[in-house]
């Protein structure tokens, strides 16, 4: 199993089956092998991995992994968050772009780019190579400098090779040598609630040319679902004996996502005189407030991000009310099938 998508097993435990995946989401795992010493370059092998539906078992679908055996210098790059969601705005996260040489010869110009994904800033002076340690940053600005002990350099840049990129071109991995590059970002506000996948391309010389471009494993960032609302009453100043009140109640949903609200009436803190009822209506003012989500209690359905729903709190009297003033609490409670 690879829960956070950095590509590297979290345990050794063999996967025979998926937890309950709900609709759009995403499972990650990762296959391992061994190449056997008898094998010689330019051999290949390919490992098919199979997927059955428990619920429909005419759904299926299969994936070819390929792999290719050589004598020359073989990269393995990974990507990495340190966190796997948060809320927006929020910052500042970490990515790790990590390399591995496991084959028997050095590699050499190691090219990584990445694009900062939409709904994300890159952290200016944030970069740090794993040669020449966290106290050291390196340049946004400069393409060109090239930074460590020759010939173990990296050039770094922010936005200056590719637009919207960071850009390391690392000159040697000897073999077994590995690292690795971070760099930070802030999660932008405003966001509603999604999945931010980013990947990195990366092309190397294996000592033999040039090779790529391929691909990271995909680091996937989850912009959390804020919830925040407000709910606004209405003072009626005077009412008749006997008569039907009406109060318009307002709700506005101030979250970044769509979600639904139950409605209920405190009837211990109210101050009517006995006898009084009530009745709660859709903001059309003629329809019943419905339990949408069928968890027993009237809601207001799904209410966007910034969208406001009318509430309409009908109170009828008793013939031989007086006095006040009188009041009733409404309760609007984020529905738990939804929050």
């Amino acid at each position: 199993e690879d829960a956070n998508g950095n590509g590297v097993p979290d345990n050794f435990t063999p996967v025979t089956v998926t937890p309950s995946l709900a609709p759009g989401a995403a499972y990650r795992f990762v296959v391992v092998g061994s190449v056997p010493g008898t094998q010689v370059g330019g051999d290949i092998a390919r490992v098919r991995i199979s997927a059955l539906s428990n619920f429909d078992n005419a759904q299926t679908a299969f994936n070819t992994d390929v792999v290719t055996v050589t004598g020359n210098a073989v990269l393995s790059v990974t990507k990495g968050i340190d966190q796997s969601n948060g809320a927006s705005p929020s910052g500042p996260r970490t990515y790790t772009i990590a390399y591995t040489n496991s084959g028997n010869a050095a590699a050499s110009a190691l090219r990584i780019t990445d694009v900062i994904p939409a709904g994300m800033t890159y952290v200016p002076g944030s970069a740090r190579w794993s040669v020449t340690g966290a106290g050291t940053p390196l340049t946004d600005a400069d393409s060109t400098d090239a930074q460590g002990v020759n010939p173990n350099t990296v050039r770094f840049d922010y936005n200056v090779a590719t637009p919207g990129a960071v850009t390391a071109q690392i000159n040697n991995i000897p073999s077994g040598q590995s690292g690795n590059i971070t760099f930070q970002v802030n999660v932008n506000a405003g966001l509603s609630p999604q999945t931010i996948d980013n990947s990195a391309r990366y092309a190397y010389n294996d000592g033999a040319g040039n090779v790529g471009p391929f691909f990271t494993n995909l680091a996937p960032f989850t912009v959390n679902q804020a919830v925040s609302f407000t709910f606004t009453g209405q003072t009626v100043a005077s009412a008749l004996q006997g008569s039907t009140v009406t109060f318009t109640n307002t709700l506005t949903n101030n979250g970044n996502g769509s979600d639904v609200f139950d409605i209920d009436v405190n009837t211990l803190t109210a101050t009517f005189p006995a006898g009084w009822t009530y009745q709660l209506y859709q903001s059309n003012g003629v329809a019943l407030l419905n339990d949408t989500n069928s968890n027993g209690i009237p809601d207001t359905g799904p209410l966007a991000a910034g969208a406001s729903y009318s509430v309409i709190l009908r109170v009828t009297l008793p013939t031989g009310a007086t006095g006040g003033p009188y009041s009733v609490d409404k309760v609007a409670t984020l529905s738990t099938e939804y929050g």
